[in-house]
């Protein structure tokens, strides 16, 4: 990953998953997933 950038790694991955019939979500750098519940949604403050 080091010597292409994440950029390109990120392209390279889209495409083979979207290729492949697959979905990808991307997600903001300061959503706070770590404090969103797995089964809910709810978001713990």
């Amino acid at each position: 990953i080091a010597r292409q950038g994440f950029y390109q790694f990120r392209e390279r991955l889209t495409t083979k998953i979207v290729s492949s019939g697959g979905t990808v979500v991307l997600a903001d750098q300061w959503f706070p997933s770590s404090k969103t519940c797995h089964n809910c949604g709810c978001l713990n403050q």
